[in-house]
């Protein structure tokens, strides 16, 4: 706008004179909880696949176009990356995990040889390991089941959060509320049931 205003083009520009248009869909799109203020200092993993977090949401007032009306998101810590799933039922979180767990392997092998490499990284429990070593998640049963799996196949270490404490999965939580925002606003004049696919494209 300020360049458009050197330029003396400003005038071309039609701007409406009304200041008080108030938009529902992003009032409810932003709306959440207050801030959770604490003193912890959370340290961030220094390589791929150190520590991933995790979160379901749903169930979801329309189901999507597929059926489907929870998503559920897997982030890993260092680089931020995330994969998405959309599903039918929570019982589905186990597949979901062996797929992204897949995916992953294959996205990070290179990156984690790299910094091992170039960091020299002494700790025996990480140094030639591509496996997720710990996966942080809420408290949910679906979870608790997967933890006990993943932990015999895989040795990889889950930590869940304190009960009604979302603010302990920060990560995964923040995610969803920036997902959850975005399909609002795409699908304001479409059909409820287009919210989910968009988010999972």
């Amino acid at each position: 706008m300020t360049f458009l205003d050197s330029c003396l083009l400003m005038q071309y520009v039609p701007l409406s004179s009304k200041t008080d248009f108030f938009c529902v869909a992003c009032t409810l799109a932003k709306s959440h909880r207050s801030h959770f203020y604490s003193n912890r200092v959370v340290k961030r993993a220094t390589r791929p696949l150190s520590k991933v977090h995790s979160d379901i949401c749903g169930p979801l007032p329309v189901p999507s176009l597929t059926g489907c009306r929870y998503f559920l998101i897997f982030i890993d810590d260092f680089s931020r990356f995330m994969f998405t799933y959309a599903i039918k039922n929570r019982s589905e979180l186990y597949d979901c995990y062996e797929d992204f767990r897949k995916k992953a392997l294959n996205i990070f092998r290179h990156d984690i040889s790299v910094i091992e490499y170039t960091f020299s990284v002494e700790d025996d429990e990480t140094q030639g390991n591509f496996e997720i070593q710990r996966l942080q998640a809420d408290n949910a049963k679906e979870y608790e089941k997967l933890g006990r799996i993943i932990y015999k196949k895989y040795g990889t270490h889950a930590q869940f959060t304190n009960a009604y404490t979302p603010q302990q999965n920060g990560v995964a939580e923040r995610r969803m509320r920036t997902i959850m925002e975005r399909p609002y606003y795409l699908t304001t004049s479409y059909p409820s049931n287009y919210g989910l696919s968009v988010f999972v494209t």
